[in-house]
C-alpha cells in the first residue's frame, strides 16, 4: 500500500506489484470476497487508490 501511495504521489503512470500471497490480487480484483474487517479495509483502500 505504501508503494502504491508513493507511485500516486509521484505521478507514476503504472506500476507492477509483486506479491507472495494469492489473496493480495484476488481481493483487489474482486475474485475473492473480503469477509473480515481487515480485508474489507484493504479492498476499500485499493479501490480508492485505483481511482487516483
Amino acid at each position: 500500500m505504501n508503494a502504491i501511495q508513493y507511485a500516486i504521489d509521484h505521478h507514476y503512470p503504472s506500476i507492477c506489484i509483486y506479491y507472495d500471497y494469492e489473496g493480495i490480487e484476488k481481493w483487489a480484483t474482486g475474485l475473492w470476497k473480503a469477509n473480515k474487517e481487515q480485508t474489507q479495509n484493504y479492498v476499500k483502500t485499493i479501490n480508492d487508490m485505483k481511482r487516483r
